[in-house]
């Protein structure tokens, strides 16, 4: 038994280690596609990112229509 719950504990780890991986993956990637389309900084590209609940489109959006508005 107590091997059983040795495996699960090892196992939970993993899962753990590699969904924080996959995540932060694909969060450099959303920054990377908010940066080619908008030319703006990657500190930049996160925080609309953030701002925007993760969405790609309407990160890309604030940041067009918050550069029309100070031209």
């Amino acid at each position: 038994m107590q091997e059983r719950a040795n495996y699960l504990t090892s196992s939970a780890s993993v899962w753990r280690y590699y969904s924080n991986q996959i995540g932060s993956n694909i969060r450099e990637r959303n920054i990377d596609i908010v940066i080619s389309q908008t030319g703006v900084t990657h500190a930049q590209a996160g925080r609309a990112l953030d701002d925007n609940s993760g969405s790609i489109l309407n990160a890309i959006m604030e940041i067009i229509q918050t550069r029309n508005l100070s031209h």
